[in-house]
C-alpha cells in the first residue's frame, strides 16, 4: 500500500473532490473567469501533442434511442484498479494556478461536508443538484457507466469525466460510442429531471492513448493514467438549450492549493447498485501511485470520471472541480489531478 505521509498541500499535486446530484432548481450559467490558486510543485509533465478530438456522427435522437431501458440496466462498469507499485515519481499533469468560478459565482466560506468514508447515498443541494450524473457509453461492442460534471464554461456544454471512460484503452477501437449523459440519474435513468444529454465531441489528452493500458488483472500500466481527464461537449437539447443553461456548472481549477474534498458518483459493482449517487469526503487526503490524489473510500467502480470538489459549500452546492476518479484500491481512491494539459484540453472544448 502506498504510503501517506505526504498530505495534499504538500504533495507534487493538488487533491480533487466530486459532488453528485438528485434534484434542484437548474442555475443560470455565469461567465467562466480565470483566477490563480497558489501553484504547485513540481517540473511539468511535457508531451509533444496535448490533445486528440472526436467530433460524434450519430445524431441526438440516435443516441437516445440506443439507450434503452434495457441497455442502461445492463450496462457494466470498467474494472480499474491501482497497480501494486508505490511509484510516486511520475509527475501528473503540471499546475497552472488558473481557476473557473461556479456559474453560480465565486464560494466565499464554505460549509464542507463531513469526511465520510462509506460511499453513503448522497443529497445535494443548489448546484450540485443539477450538475453531475451518470454517462453512458459503449467501447468497442460493450456498454459501460460511469460519473460526470457539468462545469462551468464560456460555451456552456462542457462535461467533465475520465478518459478511460471514453478510450478503450484495452481493445485498441479508440473512442466510446453513444456517449450519453444524464445529470441527476436515478435508478438507471429512469427518472431525469434534467432530461437526456448526447455528446457532439471528446477531448482526451495524446498521453492517456499512448501510455496508458492495463494488465490482465485490471491494473493499472504506463505512464498515460496521470492524464486520465477528458472533456465532452454536449449537444443542445430539442429547445435549443445547451447544457449549462439548464444544469448550471460546478467551478474548475487547473492545479492549486486543495484542503477539504467531497467526491460523489454512481458506484455499480457491488456491493452498490449504481441506482443513486454516493459520496466520500475527506479533509486529509493523500498521495497515491503516480502523484493521484487518494482518500480513504469504499465507492467502486462506475464512480469513475466522477468529480472531486475542493471548497465544495453544502448551502450553495457550489464547488470547483479538481480531478476526476480514475482508480481504486481496496479502500481507496485515486484521482488524477487537473493541470496544463487538462487546460489545453478544456480551452479547445470551448471552455475558455
Amino acid at each position: 500500500m502506498t504510503p501517506r505521509s505526504v498530505r495534499l498541500r504538500d504533495a507534487l499535486v493538488p487533491v480533487v473532490l466530486l459532488s453528485l446530484l438528485a434534484a434542484c432548481t437548474a442555475q443560470i450559467p455565469g461567465e467562466a473567469v480565470a483566477g490563480s490558486l497558489s501553484p504547485q510543485v513540481g517540473p511539468p509533465l511535457k508531451t509533444d501533442t496535448v490533445s486528440l478530438r472526436h467530433d460524434y456522427e450519430s445524431s441526438p435522437q440516435e443516441v437516445n434511442d440506443y439507450w434503452t431501458q434495457d441497455r442502461r440496466r445492463d450496462a457494466d462498469t470498467k474494472d480499474i484498479t491501482a497497480d501494486d507499485s508505490d511509484d510516486t515519481t511520475n509527475r501528473p499533469d503540471a499546475a497552472t494556478g488558473v481557476v473557473v468560478e461556479p456559474s453560480t459565482g465565486p464560494v466565499v466560506d464554505p460549509t464542507p461536508v463531513a469526511p465520510a468514508t462509506a460511499g453513503d447515498p448522497f443529497t445535494p443541494t443548489g448546484l450540485a443538484a443539477s450538475t453531475q450524473g451518470r454517462l453512458y457509453v459503449t467501447i468497442g461492442r460493450d456498454d459501460y457507466v460511469c460519473s460526470a460534471t457539468v462545469v462551468n464554461a464560456v460555451s456552456q456544454d462542457v462535461v467533465a469525466t475520465a478518459a478511460h471512460c471514453l478510450w478503450d484503452f484495452e481493445g485498441g477501437t479508440g473512442w466510446a460510442t453513444n456517449v450519453f449523459f444524464v445529470p441527476a440519474d436515478e435508478d438507471n435513468g429512469e427518472v431525469a429531471p434534467y432530461g437526456y444529454w448526447a455528446a457532439e465531441s471528446a477531448y482526451g489528452p495524446q498521453e492517456f492513448a499512448d501510455n496508458a493500458t492495463t494488465n490482465s488483472l485490471g491494473m493499472v500500466i504506463g505512464t498515460g493514467w496521470t492524464h486520465d481527464f477528458a472533456f465532452l461537449t454536449m449537444a443542445p437539447d430539442d429547445d435549443g438549450r445547451p447544457i449549462q443553461e439548464v444544469t448550471g456548472g460546478q467551478g474548475i481549477a487547473f492545479g492549486g492549493t486543495v484542503d477539504d474534498v467531497l467526491v460523489t458518483g454512481y458506484p455499480s459493482a457491488p456491493p452498490f447498485t449504481g441506482l443513486d449517487q454516493r459520496f466520500c469526503a475527506s479533509d486529509d487526503w493523500f498521495t497515491l501511485q503516480r502523484g493521484a490524489f487518494g482518500i480513504e473510500c469504499s465507492m467502486t467502480q462506475g464512480a469513475s470520471g466522477g468529480g472531486w470538489l475542493s471548497d465544495y459549500d453544502t448551502e450553495t452546492g457550489a464547488g470547483y472541480l479538481v480531478a476526476t476518479t480514475s482508480f481504486k484500491t481496496e479502500t481507496e481512491l485515486g484521482a488524477m489531478p487537473l493541470g496544463e494539459d487538462a487546460l489545453a484540453l478544456f480551452t479547445e472544448a470551448g471552455g475558455l
